[in-house]
């Protein structure tokens, strides 16, 4: 589990350090550098798993110019420079299940199979949507690649979780009876779910169920994960429906020892999480900060999460430095 993070150097993180929790709520406003926390962790993890710095950039989101922080001559400034750096700090303690595996090995293996299971979701439905070729996969992929092979895998290895999980699923969408994997003629698995007792495709399903059903895959793996990042859970999801993703996050952290971080700004999403869980992430002239959330009670609440959500920057500055389109 990562207890504390420091990042130098990396996009809009010009110096940060972080306390993590076994369940930590980042909320902020857009643009804030919530996704540059989890893609900087992404980027390490690869690092520690790829042969080379060029496969671990492979996987980035953006170029890998654009993971370093730049001063205001911008991406030529950075060029005519010998060399450009940024420096990722984490203070690990090795989860249970990675100590069961590699007691008898040495300390940089260790940690190197710790973060070879960190797992990282920015679900995009049009790739959910495909169907898989037939495979296995006892894990997503970061967009929710292979969901049609994952389910069809579980269903095959391990009917009795793919049973629990289509309860889940129905708990969270009433209306959603259960999951349906097929396998096509043309050697590929479609997946489904049935309502009153009709079968409807991924490929016509709500962005908001395929969401979920990304969710339940990924705190249900055949392959469990140590650590997993989970960006903005709200999107295409019913209001009501947040409380219980927030209940399933909660249950699956206190079941299986993984630590989850969640990024979010949603005003609502944050409620549903105790104060020590809360992280506030802004940013100012210095780049982006994370902050310890605290309330003043009850009564005071919901408006000091909304004041977390504000932009405190003009609109001019948030053009001028790229936070929106111009």
């Amino acid at each position: 589990m990562i207890r504390r993070v420091r990042i130098q150097g990396y996009k809009s993180l010009q110096d940060v350090e972080i306390h993590l929790r076994p369940l930590t709520v980042i909320f902020g406003p857009n643009a804030a550098g919530k996704s540059n926390l989890l893609d900087a962790l992404a980027l390490l993890s690869r690092m520690a798993t790829r042969r080379t710095i060029k496969e671990a950039f492979e996987g980035h989101r953006g170029t890998s110019l654009e993971a370093f922080r730049y001063d205001s001559m911008g991406i030529k400034g950075l060029l005519s420079k010998e060399r450009a750096q940024f420096m990722i700090e984490v203070d690990v303690e090795l989860s249970a299940p990675i100590v069961e595996e590699v007691e008898r090995r040495i300390h940089e293996t260790a940690f190197r199979e710790e973060l070879a299971r960190w797992r990282f979701c920015y679900f995009e439905p049009r790739v959910m949507r495909i169907p898989s070729p037939i495979k296995e996969a006892e894990y997503l992929g970061p967009f929710g690649e292979d969901l049609a092979a994952f389910y069809h895998t579980l269903r095959r290895k391990n009917e009795r979780q793919f049973e629990v999980t289509c309860r889940a699923l129905n708990s969270l969408i009433p209306a959603v009876e259960r999951i349906d994997v097929q396998l096509t003629p043309d050697g590929f698995v479609e997946l489904n779910v049935v309502e009153n007792g009709i079968f409807y495709s991924a490929r016509v399903i709500s962005e908001g169920t395929l969401r979920v059903l990304g969710l339940l895959a990924v705190t249900n793996p055949l392959s469990p994960a140590t650590l997993i990042g989970y960006e903005e859970p709200e999107n295409g999801v019913h209001p009501r429906r947040l409380r219980l993703i927030a209940e399933l996050l909660k249950e699956t952290v206190n079941r299986d020892g993984v630590q989850i971080i969640v990024n979010t700004h949603s005003p609502l999403f944050p409620e549903y999480f105790e104060d020590e869980m809360l992280v506030v992430c802004r940013k100012g002239p210095e780049g982006t900060r994370f902050e310890s959330f605290s309330s003043l009670g009850p009564l005071f609440r919901r408006q000091e999460i909304e004041a977390g959500l504000e932009e405190t920057s003009p609109l001019w500055l948030q053009i001028v430095r790229g936070d929106w389109d111009g």
